[in-house]
Parts: structure tokens; C-alpha cells; sequence
């Protein structure tokens, strides 16, 4: 339903496993990992529109660390 609203792919991230879904493309990624720039997956991206579900208090890794991984994923932010 999304994906018709937007007239786009709704890709998602998370823990379950990789796989195509009939809204996109849902990523394997624990948002904890942001903590070592090493771990962040740097094959996503750029997205011209995030939508951050996540509850920040249930994390272990500092919001500014999730947050600053999530604003790169952003098309403007990746030029």
C-alpha cells in the first residue's frame, strides 16, 4: 500500500533475513552496529525518504551513532 502511495520501492532494514518483499527489498542490519563504522553497510542507499520506526530507548548504541548512520542514507546527505 505504501508502495503505491509513493510510486516507489519501500525497502525496509532489520534483523530478519534479506529477501525480497512484495513492497521492495528488506536489508539485514542491526541498527546496535553503528557503534564501529566498519560494520555499517555501505551498500544502501541513497533514499530520498527515511522513515525511522525504530524506539531509540531500545537500543544499546548512542542515538547520535544510529541516527548519523541513517542521515547518510539520505540522498542529499550521500552527495
Amino acid at each position: 500500500m505504501l508502495r503505491a502511495s509513493l510510486r516507489a520501492p519501500v525497502d525496509t532494514l532489520g534483523l530478519e533475513a534479506e529477501a525480497a518483499t512484495p513492497e521492495g527489498r528488506h536489508y539485514h542490519f542491526n541498527l546496535n552496529d553503528t557503534q564501529r563504522r566498519e560494520k555499517w553497510r555501505r551498500d544502501l542507499g541513497p533514499y530520498d525518504l527515511i522513515v525511522f520506526a525504530e524506539v531509540l530507548e531500545h537500543l544499546f548504541t548512542a542515538p547520535e551513532l544510529v541516527l548519523a548512520y541513517v542521515h547518510r542514507l539520505l540522498a542529499r546527505a550521500a552527495r
